[in-house]
């Protein structure tokens, strides 16, 4: 399942991300699936500048299973991949390693759910979405359409 994350980014650590056993606190890993997520919409996107207002994706659930510490020595990639899109929703699949060790730290399924703005409700995930994620993943998704 490795070779199925196209898009990686290296995360540094802060000082302030350790807890007092010396390990990354489990709330930040959040923040570091969250820094994954950015930077796949970017990279999908093919720009630095994502229209979050256009591109209207919400998280619905997330699910994470923490496997090992992430230490001061350790170095930090996340991997980021898009498992299935619906009519209104998209699943994420992200992963935390050690790429020196390859050792995975954490694991994370994400729903995400099409949402527009102005009328604070869902929506369905646009064909330019599909599009985007289908270039750049380099593999066709059938639409999973829910009755």
């Amino acid at each position: 399942m490795e070779n199925l994350y196209k898009h990686t980014i290296e995360i540094q650590p802060r000082f302030n991300d350790f807890d007092v056993m010396g390990h990354v606190n489990n709330t930040v890993f959040m923040n570091y699936f969250d820094i994954g997520k950015v930077s796949y919409f970017k990279a999908i996107w093919d720009t630095d500048l994502v229209d979050w207002q256009e591109f209207g994706l919400v998280i619905a659930r997330i699910e994470t299973d923490f496997i090992a510490p992430i230490l001061i020595s350790d170095r930090v990639v996340v991997r980021t991949t898009i498992l299935r899109i619906g009519n209104k929703s998209l699943e994420l699949s992200q992963q935390i390693i050690n790429p020196d060790t390859n050792q995975l730290k954490a694991a994370a399924r994400t729903i995400m759910v099409g949402f527009d703005v102005s009328t604070n409700s869902a929506e369905p995930i646009t064909e330019k979405c599909v599009e985007a994620i289908t270039r750049y993943e380099g593999r066709p998704f059938k639409r999973e359409i829910s009755k």
